[in-house]
């Protein structure tokens, strides 16, 4: 997320590209990636190597950088591999190894068992976990095929398993929800995120995507809420529908990071109990908390890289509640200016780029 935000705001992708590549060479015997580094910790989280693999795919889309992909490629392999090694019902099955800290979010019942635990997980499939997997294969894909390598679509056909398997193991017909893990705990908590994941990982039709946009919408929905770094998914989910649920996105940012500013926060936290989190030890600077940046920039200015490096990219503003909007989008190429408002009863747009990049334009 950080370095998501950080290719908007500064177009800057030597230190992402360095911190990726050191992550890399942090690749424990069994494929996952050590939790930091340069360091060996006794647990690693398997659901961030995955993670990594979609930040890899990012830097690509962005940058535009095939060879500095490219070299991580065998890195990819062996990830996905170590998840491919089980399966249910094409579903990967949770890794039952003790070092292995099934952490998701900081939320109740998804924050993970006890670290250190001293028996291996018995059988179980994380909604979450998979969400992750199908994400890391498309960009995964997106890397292969760019490289010629073949196996892309052996990636690209293992997501489209998932995608075909997870609603009837997750599930919940009297709920109409999905439930995170299968088989289900007791009592079943439905959780924001696994919600916000099936819905922008493709997992299910567009009827139930938008019972779920509805549910994700409304603040009082009972549901374990997504926290700062993982409200990305909520968010990109319900804009999946920027016509109907911008406004609702941009409500939900204001209120939750205004929050923040109006009790003096100069950077953002880890969670929205700041200092007070986690015993008093709280982080106050928190890099996966800068989620409206990329808001601002892909939806409100509207600008997306459809091609790696902005060879070819869209310009789609929506619509979220503002009067005007304008800025500018860091590329390889040099910036995109955008500027809109409104005229009357008309949106007028005005957009300025560089040469040698292929523009889309439409307003919603």
């Amino acid at each position: 997320i950080q370095a998501l935000c950080g290719y908007y705001v500064f177009g800057e992708y030597d230190f992402p590209q360095a911190s990726f590549d050191l992550l890399a060479l942090g690749q424990r015997q069994d494929g996952l990636l050590e939790l930091t580094m340069p360091s060996h910790t006794p647990f690693t989280i398997p659901s961030f190597s995955l993670a990594w693999v979609i930040e890899i795919a990012e830097l690509f889309l962005y940058s535009g950088r095939l060879e500095a992909v490219s070299s991580q490629l065998s890195v990819i392999k062996t990830i996905i591999d170590k998840f491919s090694i089980k399966s249910y019902k094409n579903l990967a099955v949770t890794l039952p190894e003790t070092d292995c800290w099934h952490f998701y979010e900081w939320s109740d019942d998804l924050w993970g068992e006890s670290i250190h635990r001293e028996q291996m997980l018995e059988f179980r499939v994380d909604a979450p976990l998979n969400a992750f997997l199908c994400l890391a294969l498309d960009g995964a894909a997106m890397i292969a095929k760019a490289c010629d390598d073949p196996i892309w679509l052996k990636w690209t056909e293992q997501a489209d398993s998932i995608r075909q398997s997870f609603h009837a193991v997750f599930w919940d017909e009297d709920a109409a929800l999905y439930r995170t893990y299968y088989p289900a705990r007791e009592p079943v908590v439905f959780s924001e995120l696994t919600q916000a994941l099936a819905v922008s990982a493709g997992f299910c039709d567009d009827r139930i995507s938008d019972q779920l946009r509805m549910i994700l919408a409304n603040d009082q929905n009972g549901l374990v809420p997504a926290t700062l770094s993982h409200s990305i998914f909520k968010y990109e989910a319900l804009m999946g529908d920027a016509p109907k649920f911008g406004q609702c996105v941009m409500q939900s940012i204001a209120k939750e990071w205004g929050y923040m500013l109006f009790e003096g926060a100069t950077s953002f936290w880890e969670t929205i109990k700041g200092a007070d989190d986690f015993s008093n030890a709280g982080s106050l600077c928190h890099g996966w908390s800068a989620v409206p940046i990329y808001f601002y920039y892909a939806y409100v200015l509207g600008v997306k890289p459809i091609k790696p490096g902005f060879e070819e990219y869209s310009v789609t503003p929506y619509d979220c509640g503002f009067y005007a909007a304008s800025g500018a989008v860091p590329t390889p190429y040099g910036d995109i200016h955008v500027a809109w408002n409104r005229h009357q009863e008309d949106l007028v747009l005005d957009v300025k780029a560089p040469s040698g990049i292929n523009q889309q334009s439409s307003f919603i």
